[in-house]
């Protein structure tokens, strides 16, 4: 799907609130760029590299907005 939409793994943002059923998921496909929405459902574990948001209102933040 990736080669169809001419982009690689470094040019995907990941932004999920669930950290077994997506963050794992994404990290493990190799995609670098993750966003983490915590919560409070889940604990964090930085092993997979990510950066952790409170809400969806700081993802301007992250992406320079």
């Amino acid at each position: 799907m990736l080669d169809q939409l001419s982009c690689g793994l470094d040019d995907i943002l990941h932004v999920s609130s669930s950290f077994r059923y997506d963050l794992m998921t994404a990290h493990d496909l190799g995609i670098r760029h993750k966003v983490f929405v915590a919560r409070g459902h889940e604990p964090a574990n930085p092993y997979y590299g990510y950066t952790e948001i409170k809400d969806i209102g700081g993802l301007a933040a992250v992406v320079g907005l």
